[in-house]
């Protein structure tokens, strides 16, 4: 077992390197003052730089706040020792984010126009729970020969969609640890009933998968549950029974949920 999870935590880790597309002209540089040390970073034609030198967690993440497209959630209380020191020099966003956050656990959201981290304080060992990288597909929508005049999925489209479904299923129950991270990013933005069972029964522990997978499952119940007019009201007992679960990343990710959704009905 030991083994097994070593080697989905090599698997998820991989994940960390796809790229966000922002916007070319979008141009960030944040010189930003640190108590114990300096914080320096320049994002502009989608690359990002970084020179820090002896800031703190909370110093970082609140530079990484100002930089164009870049939304940071802190899920719990951030350590009051430790210092973050690393130098980057022009990569894509999502990796300059891996790096400077090397240590720290947390949730990355992809999305076409923006970035948000979800900061999960002591969980910080990536040995044993690693950053995990969701991606928000950046077309859902089908090619034209698969579909039908009318504008409906053809037969042998809806037999692909039905295909990927029951596989992603079935390894979400399986033993097999390095292929659940992969199967929840497959059912995460699906709306079939199937998919948000599966997922929320990873969410609830009632699969056996890593925790930081059980925060991925939660994180993305979050997401059907505050999309606009297709929300899913019946996720709201789920989040908050997760509000009062015994994982701290886990509960802190769904009272959040829980707050973004009383702000989004006021």
């Amino acid at each position: 077992m030991h083994d097994a999870h070593h080697g989905m935590w090599r698997t998820l880790t991989l994940w960390t390197t796809c790229v966000v597309v922002l916007p070319l002209s979008a141009v960030g540089a944040v010189d930003f003052p640190s108590a114990r040390g300096t914080i320096k970073l320049h994002y502009e034609h989608a690359l990002l730089s970084a020179e820090i030198e002896h800031a703190t967690l909370a110093e970082v993440l609140a530079a990484l706040r100002q930089l164009p497209g870049v939304q940071v959630r802190t899920l719990g209380a951030l350590p009051a020792d430790g210092a973050v020191s690393v130098t980057v020099h022009g990569v894509p966003l999502t990796e300059g984010i891996r790096k400077i956050l090397r240590d720290t656990s947390y949730v990355l959201q992809v999305h076409e126009v923006e970035v948000t981290v979800h900061v999960l304080p002591g969980h910080g060992n990536t040995e044993v729970s690693p950053p995990i990288v969701w991606q928000e597909p950046p077309n859902t929508t089908e090619e034209p020969d698969d579909l039908n005049r009318d504008g409906t999925p053809t037969q042998s489209a809806q037999a692909r969609t039905e295909a990927r479904l029951t596989q992603a299923i079935t390894a979400l129950h399986s033993t097999r640890a390095h292929g659940h991270a992969e199967a929840l990013d497959q059912l995460a933005y699906s709306s079939d009933a199937r998919a948000i069972e599966a997922v929320t029964q990873v969410a609830m522990g009632t699969l056996h998968v890593a925790p930081a997978i059980r925060v991925h499952a939660v994180v993305a119940l979050a997401r059907h549950a505050l999309q606009g007019g297709s929300s899913d009201p019946s996720l709201v007992p789920v989040l908050e029974q997760l509000a009062g679960d015994g994982d701290d990343a886990v509960r802190a990710v769904a009272r959040q949920s829980l707050e973004d959704l009383k702000q989004q009905h006021e």
